[in-house]
């Protein structure tokens, strides 16, 4: 699927990828563990992956952001 960016225009390729983790029904249970599945949406720009995310109406949002990050605001122990 292609999304096209309100902002500047540029068309982004976005794949998505149905994906498998661990996950545990009971903290560190090993005998509660199972299969998980989530989709990863990943975004490509002129064949590159410039971004992902894993919900589909998450795009906008995230390519909002690639084409302009929001200011670094760090700790004051950085």
């Amino acid at each position: 699927m292609n999304y096209t960016s309100p902002t500047t225009g540029n068309t982004y390729e976005v794949t998505s990828q149905v994906l498998t983790r661990t996950d545990y029904g009971t903290f560190g249970d090993p005998d509660s563990r199972f299969e998980r599945e989530y989709t990863q949406f990943s975004i490509y720009f002129e064949g590159q992956l410039v971004q992902f995310c894993f919900s589909e109406g998450d795009i906008p949002a995230t390519v909002a952001w690639l084409e302009n990050p929001w200011p670094d605001i760090s700790s004051r122990f950085d």
